[in-house]
């Protein structure tokens, strides 16, 4: 598998950006999610689970007390980087919106 890169918008915690602010890069077995200045990166092992959610994705990952995720806007690019994460060994669940 190729490296799978793409521009949006992004919100990590309490940092929010639109594109282009904010970047997703996929190789195997490691995802990672860069917006301005904060950068967070995760393996198969670490995320519950990737979600289609409307104008992009969720990846949601188990915090030091609960669920936390982190938000990332694809737009019409949306389903090319739901399979580069399959492809990378993450579980998506895919919906209908």
């Amino acid at each position: 598998m190729d490296t799978y890169t793409l521009r949006g918008g992004a919100h990590i915690g309490a940092l929010f950006g639109t594109w282009p602010f904010a970047r997703i890069t996929v190789n195997p077995g490691h995802v990672m999610v860069r917006l301005l200045f904060r950068t967070v990166s995760f393996t198969p092992q670490q995320v519950t689970r990737i979600e289609s959610l409307g104008d992009g994705i969720g990846i949601f990952f188990r915090g030091p007390h609960w669920e936390e995720s982190v938000r990332f806007q694809t737009f019409s690019q949306r389903e090319g980087l739901l399979a580069a994460l399959e492809r990378a060994g993450f579980t998506v669940i895919r919906s209908a919106g």
